[in-house]
Order: structure tokens, then C-alpha cells, then sequence
């Protein structure tokens, strides 16, 4: 039907009717399927999840009983589809644990009056033999779990039901089946998938506008594989190699006829290593046994055929070169360490240095570029396990739920901690229930314990949490063992390691400004000591938190230190190693979470591998559930990886506690109104500091932005 519409007979007006009447008639002149799909208007996906039966099924009273309506989910969708409808799904199970933990007073939206036993009585540690992680809040308590169902709110089924039934949603928005054409796993060569990669570029909501490692030409080059240990999302655990490490390796160089090799690890200069050979140890698989995860296929009810589609991990070790000039280069990798190196496979360079020519170049190595996909799915998994979930998430909850428990309200310590809570929380509690079991225990492949009947993704957190040491992770004294001395170094040889720079100086920073407002409670050490809730909160986190290496406080450093640790967990170590995943990530073949294809057994398999069988090992390609892997994959990181909005920045909670304390004429205040002052105006001093640490990297290097104090979240709230 047509519209029509009197206009006045001016110029304006004849061009205005014009195009009204071009626009609002039969025909259509914009097409909608131009205009490419970034998310979904929550009311029609509400409504479609309704149309396809998933929705949460009631009691005869009204209450959620635990279970759903459906029992097939989606049959098919498309890539791009899910993709968004995993996002909004999620997004509603964060939004759901929000409303929960603000009812039960966990994380209250306004502040509510409460003295320390009533939130004792709210904030309870969990079991971690009941649900299998480290302690964390006990988000249902223990007298209300076994009891009715239910009263709207999904948190308040108990805990087994809330996480089966947002297994059911979640997993229920895969669809069966997928249209595969024009989507980025299509392939059939990894040629095919970085053209996919170009042409459709994701969404600008992260600090790297929605660029991604593999817009990069030589994303699969040596350069960009070994910089990403120093400025990708994990750049905390590379390290000086051990001399006997170095010389089992000098001798395997040897035993290969590599004498250049050989000599130049026996020179044992500026040696580093990635060593993720503790893997074994950490979830328990044996030096005899590979690292497999069966994939169940699922038949049209969501239930196992029988039939499984292997996926596989590896516990690799890499030895890189530190130059002068600050350039890094990969020496060795062993695909899997088993115990020893004349057990394992492991494949040396040919090129012995960053500017070496061999008679083959580095796209077409493919016995060393597969290699490095093994390394890197190594790093994926200690990354999203260890130095993610557990180094920053779950450590910080433990720190939390203790101080709720020891640390009145009113008392200076909770004052300046809990700033750096929000979101907390709710978010690991949802992270708990679906991104451990549904993406990272599903994804990667660890495999299943036989005894425990769990995914061995969580026997490593159990071995990183119980092997954090929390003194040894302050940054001045992390980089020191690290072998990474910043005092004393005066060329470039770090130059292309921002991580450490920017971290140096910012811990710093946090810790002069903790220094003086702890400052106008604590003058001496022995007010410290006859603090009593600094002594119940060590106390609480050392045995009920489990963080057996926080330290037992006495003195005014130690408190400062402690402190400043606490914030700087929350704030910018989870920043630093949180909101790039999506750029390092979401080209899945440049870091996928496991191996399609067991690993060869010897090194002569290995160097008669060509571009195919690396292909066939990465999740590229429409055989079995490969599309889940490479979507799970990639949707991991988008979901972690929005831009930090201004309100939660370091930069406004400095203006913020300046602001309200301004005006305030008591000392206190008025010293708490200079610290945030001062911290403030070096916040805004480290960001001009930052632009010149990240441009004074090798010419080329992916820029470092990421602990602006500006883009640095003021808390784990993603």
C-alpha cells in the first residue's frame, strides 16, 4: 500500500516528497539483507526462544521447577545467527545472576546497613568438594538448598538444577545442524579461511576495533607467534630457561646432527622458555597417556549416539632467544612433553636467528608451523584456565568473600577494596555454571579423569589455584624470578615486552596510593598489629579462601603490599590478560583450543607434514562437530573482550574519590582527596607513558594499549 503525504510546494518540500514517495511505497528500496545482522532486539529473541519450546518449565504455583519445556532446541541455524544468539543468551544468564546476588545481598545495587554478623551469615564459603572448584561464595545456602523450588528467579533452584538448566539453554541455542556456506571454518585451506577472515570483519566493541591477529600477512610467522609471549594475552609466565633444561636441549640438537644449534644453546645467552611440560602433573594424565577429549555425538533429542569425535592437547615446551635488539625468536618446541626428551618430539628452527633465510620460508615449513600450533594450543589452555579463571577470577572472589566476612563496612580496608569488586561476583558464578563445563571443558582437549568422571580442565584448576603463590605474583618480585631485571637494564633488550613496562610502572603507581590512604589509619606497624581484623582477615584467606601464601601482616609494607595486590588483580592484571583475547583468538587457527588429530609419535612423522595435515588437525572444514569448535572458540573471546565503558575505568574511580572527598574538611578526608589526587594525575602521566613504551617496539609490532588506565577496568567485570 501506498502513503500519501501533502507537502508544502517549496524546493524543500518537492525534494522531501520526492523521496517519500520513493521510500514509502510498494516497492523497496533498502535492502535488509544488506545491512549485516550485529545482534538481535532481545524482545524477538525472547519471543523465538519461547516458539522453539526453550523456555523454563513452571510448577503448578508458578515457581521454576529445574527443568524445560523443549528437549531438541534449534534443528538448524547459521553461523552469524548463533553466534549472536550465544551472546544474548549469555548476556541474560549475567543479567540473571545480577538480579540474584543483588536480592540476596551478595552485590547489593544499593548499599544496604549490615554489621559484620549478618554479613557473615550472607557471605559463605562453598564446598569444594561438593562442586569440584576452589572456595568461592556459597551463592545458595546450605539451608535453602534442599528446600522448595524456586520463586522466579533462576538462581533459586538449587545448585545442581540452575546448572543443568542453563546447560539446557545455552547448549540448546547450538543447533543441530549449520548452514556451512560463507561462514569462516568453511575452508577447505587455511588460504580460504583468512580470506573469510578479511572480508568480514567482527564488530568494533574491543580495544582493538574488531581487527584480529589473522589481518595480519604473516600472522603464522615466528615474529608474531613468539611476541605474543611477551604482549599477547598471556604475557606472565615466560621465563629464563633452566640451565638443565637448556642442556638436555643443546644435547637433543646434538643427537639431531644440529651442531649450530647446539653450540648456540650451549652459549646460553638470553634463553627463555614457555614450559607447559607441568600439565601432566597438574591433571593427572601419565607420561605413557595422550591428552584426548571424546566429543559425544548427540542424536535429534540431544542424547549420545555412541559415536565420538576425538579432540587433543598437549603439554608442550618451547625455548625462545631474548636479542639485544629486544627481538624474541622460537629456538625448539616439543609438541608433548613426556617425561624427558627422549620420550617426546621435538622439532628445532631452521632459522637460527630473526633474519635468518633457509631454502624453505616460514609459510611453507609446515612440520615447524604445526609445531607452533601445538605450543599455542598449550598456551591457550594455561592461559584460560590458570593465568585467566584462576590467577585473577577465582583468587580475587576468595579475597572478596573473606574480607565480606572479617572487615566491617566502615573500616578503611573495606573502603578501598571494594571498589574493585563489582560485577565480581555474579560474573564467576556464571562463568561456574557455563562458560567452564559448556566452552572451556568442551573445547579443549584435556579429556575426561577415569576416576574422578570430571573433565581434567578442572583438575587444573584445582592444581593452579592450590599453586598460586600470592607474594611471588607481586609484579616487582614476579618479573625478578621471571628473570626479567627492569632496574637494571638500560638498552632494548625489553623493549618489545610492554607487559612488563607498563606493569612495573603501574603497580608502582597503585601502591603509592594505597600507601597513603592506608597512611591515615596505619602510621606505625603497631597499629597494624593491634588491628584485629587485619590478623581475621589473613587468617580467613589462608585456610577458608585456601591462598595458603598471602602473607601473615604485621607491618605497615606488608599491608600496603597486600593491598595493592588485591587491586591489582581486580584492575589491570585481569585487564591485561582479559580484553585481548578477541584479537589474539577469534582466528582460530592461529591459536585454537585442541588438536583435531592425535600428535605424531616420532619426528620423522612430523617432518613429513605438509599444509594438509595441519589443516586436518585445526577445526577448519565441515567434518563432525568442527564448525562448534571453531564458534565456541571464537565466541569465547567476544564474549570477554567488549570495551571497558568510561564509568568503569581506573581514571574515573580516581576523579570519583577525589570529588567526593574534596569538600570534606577532616584530615582524613583531606588526605584521601591528595592520594586520589596524585594518583589521578599519574594515571593520566602512565598514558602518555604507555603510547611510548608500545611505540618504542621493533617497527611492525602490534601496538600495546591495553593497560591504558583509561581502557583498564577498575574490577573483573567481563
Amino acid at each position: 500500500m501506498s502513503v500519501a503525504i501533502q507537502l508544502p510546494s517549496n524546493a524543500a518540500g518537492s525534494k522531501l516528497d520526492d523521496i517519500l514517495q520513493n521510500s514509502l511505497s510498494d516497492g523497496i528500496e533498502h535492502r535488509v539483507d544488506e545491512d549485516p545482522m550485529i545482534v538481535w532486539d532481545k524482545g524477538v529473541f525472547l519471543n523465538e526462544l519461547h516458539k522453539q519450546g526453550i523456555v523454563l518449565s513452571t510448577s503448578n504455583d508458578g515457581a521454576i521447577d529445574g527443568g524445560l519445556e523443549g528437549n531438541t532446541g534449534f534443528k538448524k541455524g547459521t553461523y552469524k545467527g548463533t553466534q549472536m544468539a550465544l551472546t544474548e543468551i549469555y548476556s541474560l544468564i549475567e543479567e540473571a545472576a545480577a538480579a540474584h546476588f543483588d536480592s540476596k545481598g551478595f552485590e547489593s545495587i544499593i548499599p544496604r546497613k549490615r554489621d559484620l554478623t549478618q554479613k557473615q551469615d550472607i557471605y559463605q564459603w562453598s564446598d569444594p568438594f561438593v562442586d569440584g572448584y576452589p572456595p568461592h561464595l556459597q551463592t545458595i545456602p546450605q539451608d535453602k538448598q534442599q528446600g522448595a523450588p524456586g520463586v522466579g528467579l533462576i538462581f533459586d533452584l538449587n545448585e545442581l538444577n540452575f546448572v543443568t538448566t542453563i546447560s539446557q539453554v545455552f547448549s540448546f541455542i547450538i543447533p543441530r545442524s549449520i548452514s556451512d556456506k560463507g561462514t569462516p571454518y568453511e575452508g577447505p585451506t587455511l588460504a580460504d579461511c583468512e580470506k573469510y577472515n578479511d572480508e568480514h570483519p567482527s564488530p568494533n566493541t574491543d580495544i582493538m576495533e574488531g581487527k584480529n591477529l589473522g589481518n595480519m600477512a604473516d600472522w603464522y610467522s615466528d615474529a608474531r607467534f613468539a611476541a605474543q609471549h611477551l604482549s599477547g594475552v598471556n604475557p606472565t609466565t615466560i621465563e629464563t630457561a633452566p640451565p638443565e633444561k637448556v642442556k638436555a636441549y643443546a644435547n637433543e640438537a646434538g643427537k639431531q646432527g644440529l651442531e649450530s644449534t647446539k653450540n648456540l644453546l650451549l652459549e646460553g645467552k638470553d634463553l627463555l622458555i614457555q614450559d607447559y611440560s607441568y600439565f601432566r602433573e597438574a591433571t593427572g594424565v601419565s607420561n605413557e597417556e595422550a591428552f584426548m577429549n571424546a566429543v559425544p555425538e548427540l542424536d535429534e533429542t540431544r542424547h549420545p549416539t555412541g559415536k565420538t569425535a576425538n579432540r587433543y592437547a598437549c603439554a608442550s615446551v618451547i625455548i625462545f632467544q631474548l636479542h639485544s635488539d629486544g627481538q624474541i625468536h622460537p629456538l625448539a618446541i616439543t609438541l608433548d612433553y613426556r617425561g624427558s626428551l627422549d620420550k617426546s618430539v621435538t622439532i628445532f628452527n631452521r632459522r637460527l636467528t630473526p633474519d635468518d633465510k633457509t631454502d624453505v620460508d616460514e609459510k611453507n615449513d609446515w612440520p615447524w608451523r604445526y609445531a607452533k600450533t601445538c605450543a599455542q594450543t598449550a598456551d591457550w589452555a594455561r592461559h584460560e584456565i590458570a593465568v585467566h579463571l584462576v590467577d585473577t577470577h577465582l583468587i580475587e572472589e576468595a579475597i572478596i568473600v573473606a574480607t565480606n566476612r572479617t572487615i566491617p563496612d566502615e573500616h578503611l580496608l573495606y573502603e578501598i577494596l571494594s571498589p574493585h569488586w563489582f560485577r565480581t561476583l555474579p560474573l564467576n558464578a556464571a562463568a561456574r555454571a557455563v562458560l567452564v563445563p559448556l566452552v572451556i571443558a568442551r573445547i579443549s582437549g584435556l579429556g575426561v579423569d577415569p576416576v574422578t568422571k570430571r573433565n581434567r580442565a578442572y583438575n587444573m584448576v584445582d592444581w593452579s589455584y592450590k599453586n598460586f603463590n600470592f607474594q611471588e605474583k607481586y609484579i616487582p618480585n614476579d618479573l625478578k624470578k621471571r628473570g626479567f631485571k627492569l632496574e637494571t637494564e638500560t638498552g632494548s633488550k625489553y623493549c618489545n615486552y610492554p607487559y612488563a613496562t607498563d606493569m612495573y610502572l603501574l603497580w608502582g603507581v597503585i601502591r603509592d596510593f594505597v600507601k597513603a590512604v592506608l597512611g591515615t589509619k596505619y602510621k606505625s606497624d603497631r597499629d597494624v598489629q593491634e588491628d584485629p581484623y587485619i590478623s581475621d582477615w589473613c587468617n580467613e584467606i589462608q585456610t577458608k579462601g585456601q591462598i595458603t601464601t598471602f602473607p601473615t601482616i604485621t607491618t605497615v609494607d606488608q599491608l600496603v603490599d597486600a593491598v595493592t595486590m588485591c587491586i591489582h588483580i581486580a584492575s589491570p592484571q585481569h585487564t591485561a590478560v582479559n580484553y585481548l583475547q578477541d584479537y589474539y583468538y577469534s582466528f582460530v587457527p592461529a591459536k585454537p583450543p585442541a588438536l583435531c588429530t592425535p600428535l605424531p609419535t616420532d619426528l620423522a612423522t612430523l617432518q613429513a607434514y605438509t599444509e594438509k595435515e595441519l589443516t586436518n588437525a585445526l577445526p577448519i572444514g565441515t567434518e563432525g562437530p568442527k564448525w562448534k569448535d571453531w564458534l565456541l572458540a571464537a565466541q569465547l573471546p567476544e564474549l570477554l573482550s567488549f570495551k571497558v565503558e568510561a564509568k568503569y575505568n581506573l581514571i574515573t574511580y580516581a576523579k570519583s574519590l577525589y570529588n567526593v572527598n574534596k569538600d570534606r574538611t577532616n584530615p582524613n578526608a583531606q588526605a584521601v582527596k591528595g592520594a586520589a589526587e596524585r594518583f589521578y594525575s599519574q594515571l593520566k602521566d602512565l598514558s602518555l607513558a604507555f603510547d611510548y613504551v608500545s611505540a618504542c617496539q621493533t617497527e611492525g609490532s602490534i601496538p600495546y594499549r591495553v593497560l591504558q588506565p583509561e581502557l583498564t577496568a577498575v574490577s573483573i567485570l567481563i
